[in-house]
């Protein structure tokens, strides 16, 4: 399992850090309190917490920063943390914690309308795989034991299409962007904007952090856990170094950029006003993607359906 893959949870991989953690740690931090401070605060607010909020104290008192404590807990997955590493570098921290809230709670929303969702389809499996039983030993003469066998066969398969899907859907956006990326998926239009709004997002943070390009891009480099996309990253450095403009050296790098955004960042760029204008675009496509996330989740279910359908005609047809 790689550091981007089935365990890489958007804000936690700890059960226990919920939304409400996020936003309770920034608005100790907006407070003025330090990280130390706030961790200890939310420490007694939770005792639930209390034992790995400690070691994230004992890890913070060393120096270590807040998103290297908080994530060598597990409580945030690596999209997270390079939100947190942004918002830390900008002094942004409480705006940091409440975006990933925001988005923790939203990907919250989706999986549970999707399990609320499940109980028809799966009781409508059951009762076909019942049927089915009742047919194989009563009109195909099948004895109890094999037609036993086919039933948990079929039902044992949905279980594991069922917890893989889930596995599936828990993954946070590094570990979806780094699979796409894996299989080749990068010339396609709906991985190139989710690839965007997740790798231009950081490199517009950083540079409205006040870093220069090679250095924003050295963070964005920690988005994907490969070695072609980092090669790719530091050639695009490497571009900048030497002087090229931030599309052209993005564009020879071989990242995706759509044609809207490379125009956007020529322009914008020569303008002085890249963070601005990228960061409006980006809004605009996220709210894009997001109304895809939404058919998404909102059609998943009706996969269900059609197991129902196939496992009913196979019985049907003997």
């Amino acid at each position: 399992m790689t550091a981007n893959g089935v365990a890489g949870v958007l804000c936690g991989r700890s059960p226990d850090w919920l939304p409400e953690h996020s936003r309770s740690l920034a608005a100790l931090m907006g407070a003025g309190l330090s990280p130390l401070q706030a961790v200890e605060v939310l420490r007694r607010q939770y005792p639930a917490l209390s034992q790995p909020l400690e070691h994230a104290m004992s890890r913070l008192s060393r120096g270590r920063s807040l998103s290297q404590s908080l994530g060598e807990g597990g409580f945030f997955g690596r999209h997270a943390r390079i939100l947190l590493e942004a918002g830390e570098f900008g002094g942004r921290l409480p705006e940091a914690l409440r975006l990933i809230a925001d988005r923790s709670e939203q990907h919250r929303r989706r999986l549970a309308r999707f399990r609320a969702r499940l109980w028809l389809p799966l009781l409508l499996l059951l009762i076909a795989t019942l049927a089915g039983l009742l047919l194989n030993t009563r009109f195909y003469q099948l004895s109890l034991g094999v037609a036993l066998a086919d039933a948990g066969m079929s039902l044992g398969f949905v279980f594991l299409l069922t917890t893989l899907l889930l596995k599936l859907l828990k993954l946070d956006r590094s570990g979806w962007l780094y699979w796409g990326w894996r299989l080749g998926l990068g010339r396609t239009g709906l991985y190139r904007g989710f690839f965007e709004v997740g790798f231009y997002g950081l490199l517009s943070g950083m540079l409205d952090a006040g870093c220069d390009y090679v250095e924003a891009l050295e963070h964005c480099r920690d988005l994907l856990d490969d070695r072609v996309y980092r090669g790719r990253v530091r050639i695009a450095q490497q571009a900048l170094a030497s002087g090229q403009d931030p599309s052209t050296a993005l564009e020879c790098a071989g990242l995706p950029l759509s044609p809207a955004l490379r125009q956007l960042i020529r322009s914008a760029g020569a303008a002085g006003r890249l963070p601005q204008a990228l960061g409006h675009h980006l809004r605009l496509e996220q709210q894009r993607l997001d109304l895809y996330l939404e058919a998404f989740y909102e059609w998943l279910p009706r996969i269900y359906y059609l197991l129902v359908i196939g496992i009913g005609l196979r019985y049907l047809l003997g």
